[in-house]
């Protein structure tokens, strides 16, 4: 996926870029991106742009189908795993294999949506991201 956007900060360790989410990236609804406001992003890259550059940025579409495992099939795949666990190994009183296969699927589904919550903030901590780039410069000024 390709954007455009204006270089508003180059320090030499990262470029922030102001960029309007295009029509994809409003489509997509994989993030919670407000699409009626302009975003910046922190690109870790050594790239020769001077602020009020507009360059392209391409989104590594691996991390795109990356992040959309982890959202969304992650935690499909934790529920139904623990559901079977839970039904065939923990046995509360009062409760039949059924249901306790389903706190086991709710407890997992949570467990999952933590987990992927704590690697958020642990990719975050890293700042190491390769994902987001620059290709080229659009415009100078």
């Amino acid at each position: 996926m390709r954007e455009t956007g204006i270089v508003i900060k180059n320090d030499g360790n990262s470029i922030d870029v102001q960029m309007q989410p295009s029509g994809e990236c409003g489509s997509c609804g994989a993030c919670f991106i407000d699409k009626a406001k302009l975003q910046v992003l922190s690109v870790s890259q050594q790239f020769k742009v001077q602020p009020g550059e507009i360059v392209e940025i391409e989104v590594n579409p691996a991390f795109a189908i990356q992040s959309a495992f982890l959202i969304f099939l992650l935690p499909l795949l934790v529920m139904i795993i623990c559901y079977y666990i839970f039904q065939a190994n923990v046995h509360l009183p009062g409760l039949n294999d059924v249901h306790t296969g389903i706190i086991g699927a709710l407890i997992g589904l949570i467990l999952s949506y933590i987990g992927v919550f704590l690697y958020d903030r642990h990719l975050l901590k890293l700042k190491t991201d390769r994902s987001i780039r620059i290709i080229r410069v659009v415009k100078s000024t």
